[in-house]
């Protein structure tokens, strides 16, 4: 017996961090936005990635149900990312035969979010409407329905699994150490939308902005879950990040001596405005002159 889980969420939430959470668990299969094709098809809609979505998807939702979503898997688990805007004329009755979840954002956090990519937004590429029906119609069959708030899972998420110590830098250099409690408190002084990633190796924290109408995804922190006895690779950090936005564009600032970080240096004139540090000693033995920054990133100064 196949346990099939659907994860209705809306836009710019943090479905995918959802889904990399499952991804971990060895007896669990996970499909991501299997009916965004079949949206695509029948909505006419023009979103980032379109062309590429409908070549590598099938875009018959019927077919996606009967032959992904209800087909067999070689794991007793199968994890569905879905957002819930893309479920439109399609029969309900698959719904029955799998757990589903409801991942909820505030909508006017959503709508300001997504309008940066989506001018023409509305209020049905919330994907509100459809959760709302979604939950009667769970309620209607008698059934407890499971609400996740991602700003509750934020605030009281399992920080201190996640990051179980804190980060521990050697050498002489100045690192900033990170904490779950700091981390936690950080997330929530909400500059941006931020977008927390929780890979095995490190949590990654992200966000997106465009350029010249580009979406380009912004790896604003790499935080290592365990010390590494070597650098981690930069190749599935970044990936992580590109697939979470739909862009191949990946942009950091700074260093971060725990990570091998490489890529193309930008043009002085698409960098970002400098950041200048003003050290203020408090005792009369520090050197100013000695200082030496082992790592900074978008997060630790406030840049995002």
């Amino acid at each position: 017996m196949t346990l099939r889980i659907n994860c209705w969420s809306g836009p710019r939430n943090i479905s995918t961090s959802f889904m990399y959470a499952f991804r971990q668990r060895s007896d669990t299969t996970v499909f991501d936005e299997p009916i965004y094709a079949h949206y695509l098809r029948v909505t006419g809609r023009n979103h980032p990635g379109r062309n590429d979505v409908l070549a590598s998807q099938d875009p018959d939702g019927e077919a996606v149900v009967r032959d992904v979503i209800l087909g067999s898997h070689s794991t007793p688990v199968a994890f569905f990312k879905q957002m819930a805007q893309h479920f439109v004329d399609l029969d309900r009755g698959f719904l029955g035969e799998c757990r589903n979840i409801l991942l909820i954002r505030d909508p006017a956090r959503v709508v300001t979010s997504f309008a940066k990519n989506v001018p023409d937004v509305n209020v049905a590429d919330t994907g509100l409407p459809i959760q709302v029906d979604l939950l009667e119609s769970i309620l209607a069959e008698g059934e407890d329905p499971v609400v996740v708030d991602s700003a509750t899972l934020l605030a009281d998420g399992p920080f201190a699994e996640w990051l179980p110590a804190a980060t521990s830098p050697s050498g002489p250099d100045f690192v900033a150490t990170w904490t779950a409690d700091l981390l936690r408190w950080r997330l929530a002084r909400r500059r941006t939308d931020y977008v927390l990633h929780v890979l095995d190796e490190a949590l990654l924290v992200s966000t997106r902005t465009r350029m010249a109408g580009v979406p380009i995804g912004v790896l604003l922190k790499v935080i290592p879950r365990r010390p590494p006895e070597h650098p981690l690779r930069s190749g599935p950090l970044v990936a992580a990040v590109g697939e979470h936005h739909r862009t191949p564009f990946i942009v950091h600032a700074g260093t971060n001596p725990a990570v091998r970080l490489r890529g193309i240096p930008l043009p002085r004139r698409l960098m970002p405005s400098p950041l200048e540090v003003v050290l203020h000693p408090l005792h009369p033995g520090f050197d100013a002159d000695a200082l030496e920054l082992g790592g900074f990133e978008f997060l630790d100064f406030d840049a995002y």
